[in-house]
């Protein structure tokens, strides 16, 4: 059975800046992999608010990357641009959507995009729906898609638990994998 777990921290440098720091740690365990039963990767970037309105935020990050088991011919160490957009729309601002488009270099021919689509409702102010699309993988080879259906019990407006499914929408294992996620700000 394949396990992974990660973190997403963010914590402004300043109040009064648009600038954060964002650490991402990640490590899995695949039992059936011939090569590396664990492994993780790690980002460690600053964060720069370009646009923020009351119903809309777009931000750019960069930083550096680390991953355990990189590609051949690519180093552990890269650097990675990130490019941030979402808004709320609708009655209320219930309704939003996120995107995230990813670029990580970690050698002359070792970039790699990543491209997020969130789209979620705020049923109550305890209940949320989010349905997901990633992708990871160079241009013409390696393309992995995912999809995630997920429900989030907001506890408070600074916690919350987040239960979802995913599974693989590309040409590779389709088993699920259930998603359990604990939330604060």
């Amino acid at each position: 059975m394949f396990t992974e777990s990660s973190l997403y921290a963010e914590t402004p440098i300043h109040r009064s800046t648009n600038f954060s720091v964002v650490a991402t740690p990640w490590a899995g365990q695949d039992p059936t992999s011939s090569t590396h039963h664990w492994r993780g990767e790690a980002t460690l970037g600053v964060k720069a608010a370009v646009l923020r309105t009351r119903m809309s935020a777009v931000s750019v990050q960069a930083g550096v990357a680390w991953r355990s088991d990189p590609k051949t011919g690519c180093g552990e160490t890269g650097a990675e641009l990130r490019l941030l957009a979402g808004s709320s729309f609708g009655k209320q601002g219930r309704s939003f959507f996120n995107v995230e488009a990813a670029a990580l270099s970690s050698g002359a021919h070792c970039t790699v995009g990543r491209f997020d689509l969130t789209a979620g409702y705020h049923a109550s102010d305890r209940w949320m729906g989010m349905a997901q699309v990633f992708t990871e993988g160079r241009r013409g080879s390696d393309v992995v898609l995912l999809g995630q259906v997920s429900l989030v019990r907001l506890q408070s407006e600074s916690r919350g638990v987040q239960f979802g499914v995913r599974a693989r929408l590309d040409d590779g294992e389709r088993e699920p994998a259930l998603v359990i996620a604990f939330w604060r700000r």
